[in-house]
């Protein structure tokens, strides 16, 4: 009983912790380059990310703010080729990536590039998110305009840019 008890532990905790998906194809638009500084609720230090436009892909390279590198990630087809330093203690990368991906694009998002990553767009009274299986896993409010709300990981992201 123990076992089946821990086993079915287990896969809960393992559909928790699955990235966000975040495609780069031709229904989803490229995000302009820019460079963020991304605090988390985690209580881990901000990180700089620095989003670079290639020729296939988006580069999203994750430093700290004494410009050591933490992560360099490569969004193309749907995947991300990830590589990650062993003393990074954030937000599991490509789940960072992906939700800087939906924020970058947030104003162009549309059914057919959400749907693309087997999500469900939904725009409600409070703003926008992305569904899957009915579980918000991104939100995003007019009202709070540099937050994104990952609830199924109970995390906040509060974003800096350049611009105003």
């Amino acid at each position: 009983m123990q076992k089946l008890i821990a086993l079915g532990l287990l896969i809960v905790l393992a559909g928790c912790a699955s990235p966000l998906a975040a495609p780069h194809n031709g229904s989803c638009p490229a995000p302009a380059a820019a460079t963020l500084l991304v605090s988390q609720s985690l209580g881990s230090a901000p990180l700089v990310v620095r989003v670079q436009l290639e020729a296939d892909a988006v580069r999203f390279i994750g430093i700290d703010t004494l410009g050591s590198l933490q992560f360099n990630a490569r969004l193309a087809k749907q995947k991300v080729a990830l590589e990650t330093q062993p003393f990074y203690r954030g937000l599991d990368p490509e789940t960072l990536v992906s939700a800087l991906y939906w924020w970058l694009i947030r104003d162009s998002l549309n059914p057919s590039c959400v749907s693309a990553a087997g999500l469900n767009l939904q725009h409600t009274g409070q703003g926008t998110q992305l569904q899957s299986s009915s579980r918000t896993v991104w939100q995003w409010q007019p009202e709070a305009p540099n937050t994104i709300a990952l609830p199924l990981k109970n995390i906040t992201l509060q974003i800096r840019t350049n611009s105003p």
